[in-house]
């Protein structure tokens, strides 16, 4: 992934596409924007929600991994 790519990541949740839960950790969704790497697949980012003390809220929203995809083709 390039410096240029990276800088778009924070996209992502901004401008989503496709949003899933996480198969393999409880808690964590990932989701596909307008986003793609160098060979054109596009970038898959793995979002961590913290919810603020029960309030039924989400106070933080953090990007724990971002690769590309693929398995899906642009």
């Amino acid at each position: 992934m390039t410096k240029e790519i990276m800088k778009q990541v924070p996209w992502i949740p901004e401008r989503p596409i496709v949003i899933m839960e996480s198969l393999t950790v409880p808690g964590r969704l990932t989701m596909f924007g307008e986003v793609f790497g160098t060979d054109g697949y596009p970038i898959l980012a793995v979002l961590e929600l913290n919810p603020k003390g029960g309030k039924g809220y989400v106070d933080t929203l953090t990007i724990v991994n971002a690769y590309t995809k693929k398995s899906v083709k642009k």
